[in-house]
């Protein structure tokens, strides 16, 4: 069980008491029925999208599967969910294509980060540290 396929199950379930409680109100004559259909709408939408990007997830990891016993598999289609949102043009670090794709935007840009915080520090010297003060002039620890 994914956490897609819990959060569709709880919205199916929200959508579904939303639903009961708009029929009640529905009967009593209540204007409050219309606020309570909407949220049993949205979270009706909501449990589709989710039961969605489950049966995806499914297919990423049988996809997968199937690569690493040596069958050759198309890829899924659409590729990537980022391949749909910009027409084809950019992919992410979980596209399906065989082999690396021509524009895959990186997961996260950590080796970057790092390479700049390596940098900054690089630049402190240990001994400006020593005596209790930081590079700005300001008291670090210890009994003022």
């Amino acid at each position: 069980m994914t956490t897609h396929l819990r959060y569709a199950i709880a919205c199916a379930a929200g959508g579904l008491t939303l639903s009961v409680c708009a029929v009640v109100l529905a009967l009593h004559r209540s204007w409050l029925a219309l606020a309570f259909c909407y949220g049993a709408a949205i979270l009706t939408w909501g449990a589709r999208r989710e039961a969605r990007l489950h049966r995806r997830r499914l297919d990423e990891h049988d996809l997968a599967r199937r690569r690493a016993e040596g069958e050759n598999v198309p890829a899924l289609d659409p590729c990537c969910l980022l391949a749909r949102a910009s027409n084809g043009k950019a992919h992410d670090h979980q596209c399906t294509l065989p082999g690396s794709a021509a524009h895959v935007l990186q997961a996260d840009d950590a080796g970057l980060e790092r390479e700049a915080y390596e940098r900054l520090t690089a630049q402190l010297q240990v001994s400006e540290l020593d005596d209790g003060e930081s590079p700005f002039g300001w008291r670090t620890g210890g009994r003022a």
